[in-house]
């Protein structure tokens, strides 16, 4: 009976923990993803670069990078409410000071989505995540895949706003109508700098209306 009553315990333990580490936060790492144009009859698959996101708690670091040169950076400071997109013209470089409200406006229209579960399990960058499907108001669907840690801030991923969990891969409709495809090559769980969260010395900071005559 006593070993009966041990077994139980150690079971209610093991249980425990596994809901433990299943619910854990990813509340620092990062996670680059390649991003590819799918294939279509006319035209064979794309890669097109990488996107990596950089996470420290509500501190969020965004790289852009394709295969044509261009890159795009944005330090987001959830907490603090502040945004700075980094930019690299011929000879010089500016962090642009970005005014979170409006951001906060231009994903507004990916708010109030529906996510179905497909309750199927895949392999992504080395670890399993849940299918699912995402629809947006509008009625433009998209598949995902969610793993089980969850976000420390629901707006790090703006195309999803409020999601819960860490998405290893997820698609994207652009103002073209192409699909473009975000799949985890690479999950770190490991510290990460602060210093990434802050703007290089090397950068001009300027508002965005500065760097709007600059561009014209």
């Amino acid at each position: 009976m006593r070993q009966k009553i041990q077994f139980t315990a150690i079971l209610l333990l093991v249980l425990a923990s596994f809901s433990t580490l299943a619910q854990e936060s990813f509340s620092e790492g990062s996670v680059v993803y390649n991003v590819t144009i799918p294939a279509t009859a006319t035209n064979p698959a794309k890669q097109i670069g990488t996107y990596t996101v950089i996470i420290k708690n509500k501190m969020v670091r965004k790289e852009f990078a394709l295969e044509n040169g261009f890159t795009s950076t944005l330090i987001y400071n959830i907490a603090a409410g502040t945004a700075v997109s980094l930019k690299d013209i011929p000879n010089r470089k500016f962090a642009i000071q970005l005014n979170v409200a409006d951001l906060k406006k231009q994903y507004k229209q990916y708010e109030g989505f529906k996510l179905n579960e497909s309750g199927q399990s895949t392999n992504t960058g080395g670890y399993s995540c849940k299918q699912a499907t995402l629809t947006y108001k509008d009625g433009k669907t998209i598949n995902i895949c969610l793993s089980a840690w969850t976000l420390p801030d629901p707006m790090i991923f703006e195309y999803f706003p409020a999601i819960k969990y860490l998405p290893l891969s997820f698609e994207f409709i652009n103002e073209e109508g192409k699909m473009i495809v975000f799949e985890a090559k690479e999950v770190l769980r490991t510290p990460v700098e602060s210093s990434l969260f802050r703007v290089p010395t090397d950068y001009k900071i300027i508002t965005n209306e500065e760097y709007k005559k600059l561009s014209q």
